[in-house]
């Protein structure tokens, strides 16, 4: 899709002007870093974020999360294999957001991010395609595709049609234990100087190996962490050098869940990866203390393994304190579509398609051709005219090379 691929919170920054709201969030975060050793959301003792949220990249142009449209200009981007900051954010990227308070207003919910956090599940060879199964195999692991699956352009044709047997990927996804598969969000190319490493639950484990899924990997001689468990979140670095095509060995363990800071705001969304109860559960490997929440639909409906669900609450002590669960369908998943702000760059009448140019110089393709609501009564396709600014939702359309507009705002 790009060619080069709430309510209001009581705050004193709230009505103070942008530019002093900025100026005293990054005092905050100064403060943060020397009283605790580490920026906002360390969670060091003291720790504090406003708001937080967790999910994927639906919208550009100010990254969007979660249906809160962040103004990134100033935040703090982090990530393994980022160089250019936010311009390296993409769509369907998993990240972690800390800002200021959220804010609603008549175009939609809006906040100040003070640090983005990407982070992906897995890095390394593609084992195997399966196209009539919509998925493929990452170190082992099988990756499942839908509609909602951002593919990178630099992927030779597009979706699984571009990737090849032994080529390097990067895969933002969410673990199904459901499925005993991750469900991709975003699939891109990466150098193949890339460390490979894999993320997720253990399914068992031994004095020799962990297993995730349905494969197992050998840490024999490796320095592991005390107390590895069966439903414990692992971070792993693999090596297949000296071994049988498509087997991996464990070279090292990292830091897998980050501990979070205390947060007043929080949006989550996820899938549900251990469930005790309707009110006791974890989504992602995060624990959620869901006891009052309103669970939407009410009676807990779907609330079961596997689920993608979003959470509404606060964060203490680790734990997302739920106020709401609502349980997303992959239908509403898909409707739910994408949003990219910015100018047009270039207009082709002929194939009823534009190149949008957004604030970070990335460039999008997008249909119109299709059925578009204009939200100004007096606009038309016409109007579509290079330099225009605009917002554009739509949905990805067949082949994942561009977004298919089905609204269009002139801003």
């Amino acid at each position: 899709m790009n060619s080069s691929k709430s309510g209001i919170l009581l705050s004193p920054l709230q009505g103070l002007s942008r530019g002093w709201r900025l100026l005293l969030l990054a005092v905050a975060t100064s403060a943060a870093v020397l009283g605790c050793g580490g920026g906002v959301g360390t969670g060091g003792t003291g720790s504090f974020s406003t708001s937080y949220s967790s999910g994927s990249i639906t919208g550009l142009g100010s990254v969007t999360v979660n249906g809160v449209r962040y103004d990134d200009s100033q935040a703090v981007v982090e990530g393994e294999g980022l160089s250019g900051g936010r311009r390296d954010l993409r769509l369907g990227m998993t990240v972690d957001v800390d800002s200021g308070p959220v804010t609603t207003t008549a175009t939609g919910a809006i906040a100040t991010a003070t640090r983005i956090r990407v982070d992906s599940e897995l890095v390394g060879p593609v084992n195997a395609v399966d196209r009539a199964a919509s998925s493929l195999t990452v170190l082992g692991q099988r990756v499942l595709v839908d509609v909602t699956t951002d593919f990178d352009d630099r992927l030779p044709a597009g979706r699984l049609d571009g990737l090849l047997v032994d080529s390097k990927v990067q895969v933002f996804a969410v673990f199904d234990p459901a499925q005993s598969a991750y469900r991709a969000s975003r699939i891109e190319p990466v150098a193949d100087t890339r460390a490979w490493h894999l993320r997720g639950p253990l399914a068992a484990v031994d004095a020799q190996s962990v297993r995730i899924g349905a494969v197992s990997y050998s840490y024999a001689g490796v320095a592991a962490p005390a107390n590895l468990a069966v439903g414990q979140f692992v971070r792993l670095t693999l090596s297949g050098s000296g071994l049988p095509a498509g087997t991996y060995a464990v070279t090292g363990f990292g830091v897998a869940l980050r501990v979070l800071a205390d947060a007043d705001d929080l949006k989550f969304k996820g899938l549900v990866s251990a469930l005790d109860s309707l009110s006791s559960f974890s989504v992602n490997g995060r624990p959620v203390d869901a006891r009052g929440a309103t669970l939407v639909p009410a009676g807990g409906a779907g609330l079961v393994l596997g689920a993608r669900v979003q959470i509404k609450g606060q964060v203490r002590g680790g734990t997302l304190r739920a106020t709401e669960v609502s349980v997303v369908t992959e239908d509403e998943e898909h409707q739910a579509g994408l949003e990219l702000h910015g100018s047009i760059d270039s207009v082709n009448r002929d194939t009823s398609s534009l190149v949008l140019r957004d604030t970070d110089d990335r460039l999008h393709i997008v249909g119109f051709g299709g059925p578009v609501r204009y939200r100004d009564n007096n606009r038309s396709a016409a109007d579509l005219q290079r330099g225009a600014r605009v917002e554009i939702k739509g949905l990805p359309s067949a082949d994942g090379r561009r977004l298919e507009a089905t609204d269009i705002r002139f801003e």
